[in-house]
């Protein structure tokens, strides 16, 4: 039985870590809402879930909730991010969406009619700002 990791990240600074079975998420919808039964959602500053790939034998973090997204997706915002990769910086113009399933991801969508679009790199943001 496949168990995750995920970092809990707090307003307060604190983190903490929360392990759970693929099947506690399932059965929750998805990790975050099981996190949400154990800890208070409105203390909860990010979420980031431990992940594997398979190909490369690396690990990497998928962040699975974060507040200043979520209020960004939850108004309908678009919004110019600007992320950092070490020594180059790239700026994309688009909404924030979330896709579905146990460990869910945040969306780039493009335009406002779009229906999907590519992972959202939320752990290389640097700047975000509301496009008016």
């Amino acid at each position: 039985m496949k168990e995750y990791k995920a970092i809990i990240s707090k307003l307060n600074g604190n983190q903490l870590e929360f392990w759970a079975t693929e099947e506690e998420c399932k059965r929750n919808k998805n990790i975050s809402n099981l996190i949400f039964k154990e800890y208070d959602k409105n203390e909860i500053d990010k979420i980031d879930v431990e992940m594997f790939n398979q190909y490369t034998n690396d690990k990497f973090y998928e962040r699975t909730y974060d507040k200043t997204l979520e209020k960004l997706r939850d108004n309908n915002n678009r919004v110019e991010i600007t992320y950092n990769f070490g020594e180059s910086e790239e700026k994309t113009r688009c909404y924030i969406g979330k896709s579905t399933g146990w460990i869910p991801c945040y969306l780039e969508i493009k335009k406002s009619n779009s229906t999907g679009g590519g992972g959202l790199l939320a752990r290389c943001i640097k700047d975000i700002k509301i496009i008016r």
